[in-house]
């Protein structure tokens, strides 16, 4: 990365307010025809079993990693903790390992990099930030990671200003609910006209406050949510990336016991 890009990843200091693009569904992309959302209709809700959801395997990640038993690469540890926005390393690491394979060169879709980082979330990040970064940036895996950390700040960020109430969309990387929700936002939408925050108040209008990744899939489309969070897909995707944490983050507490 060169001088003038490390001075401007420098400076991009604090999160913004919201990412724009159809894969974190901002406000403005989501409205009905003649602006405001129509009212959401109040549907009884009915209880989400938490069963396992299969996951196909398509990925050498999700069989065994480096060391041939399951666990992913520590080689990116280093740029994780410096551009990171203080969200944990083995999220981190999960969630690079689920994206790319950790291949910081990865750039078979419209997403680039480790964290596989769409142009339009780069430009706002830009315009955000007063970078000028470019797409072929994303090819460095510190700036990847910086532009991907931001946008899941401005996720919990999200959830913190409209649903302070809910339990599990608190920031809480002891909880694998908020990990789910959280995931399931970045990688399904998380706005509040489309996302997982609409999907949230519709069911909160019902009494239901002790909100789950499998209830916000059951009823995303009776909310009127973005088709995506309907995606059997996306739901697996979250899980996934999850349970990989949860291996990991057990990984790094039982090397800092021994």
């Amino acid at each position: 990365m060169s001088e003038q890009g490390n001075t401007m990843l420098t400076l991009a200091g604090l999160a913004g307010v919201v990412y724009f693009g159809h894969r974190w569904l901002t406000d403005s992309e989501r409205k009905r025809p003649g602006g405001e959302a129509d009212a959401d209709p109040v549907e009884p809700v009915a209880a989400v079993a938490s069963a396992p959801v299969a996951e196909p395997v398509s990925k050498p990640s999700q069989v065994e990693g480096a060391n041939g038993r399951g666990h992913v690469s520590r080689r990116f540890d280093a740029v994780f903790a410096t551009h990171g926005r203080g969200i944990p390393l083995p999220y981190l690491r999960a969630l690079a390992a689920r994206e790319s394979d950790l291949r910081p060169d990865l750039t078979t879709g419209p997403a680039w990099g480790l964290l596989q980082v769409e142009p339009v979330v780069l430009a706002d990040y830009n315009k955000r930030h007063g970078t000028t970064f470019r797409r072929a940036d994303l090819l460095s895996p510190a700036i990847n990671v910086a532009v991907a950390a931001d946008a899941l700040r401005v996720i919990i960020a999200s959830y913190r200003r409209f649903h302070p109430d809910v339990v599990n969309l608190r920031e809480d990387w002891d909880n694998p609910r908020f990990v789910e929700l959280l995931t399931f936002g970045w990688n399904a939408g998380f706005s509040e006209r489309a996302g997982v925050g609409r999907v949230v108040t519709y069911l909160g209008r019902q009494g239901v406050a002790d909100v789950t990744v499998d209830m916000v899939f059951a009823h995303a489309a009776a909310a009127g949510a973005v088709g995506h969070l309907s995606r059997e897909g996306k739901l697996r995707f979250a899980k996934a990336v999850t349970r990989l944490y949860q291996r990991e983050r057990a990984r790094t507490d039982t090397a800092a016991v021994g």
